[in-house]
């Protein structure tokens, strides 16, 4: 089993190689629905105009963080 995608995937395929002999059958079945949960995750699309996810968080969160630090430049340029 190759160890891929988000940590929270890796962590999961790492419990499962270590304790798959000590597994149900359900348990297994479970494992693997989880595993491949995670391997496509679902973005949220508003409208289908654009995709929400992690990445477009980030962005937003920066292109926030430099609005403000121009806003407070202009602010204290001023005095």
């Amino acid at each position: 089993m190759l160890l891929t995608g988000s940590p929270c995937r890796r962590n999961l395929q790492l419990v499962y190689m270590a304790q798959e002999r000590k597994m149900t059958l359900e348990d297994v079945t479970n494992m693997d629905i989880l595993l491949e949960r995670l391997s496509n995750p679902v973005a949220f699309r508003p409208i289908g105009a654009f995709e929400l996810n992690f990445s477009f968080l980030v962005k937003a969160l920066l292109v926030m963080m430099t609005n403000i630090f121009i806003l407070l430049q202009f602010k204290f340029g001023e005095g």
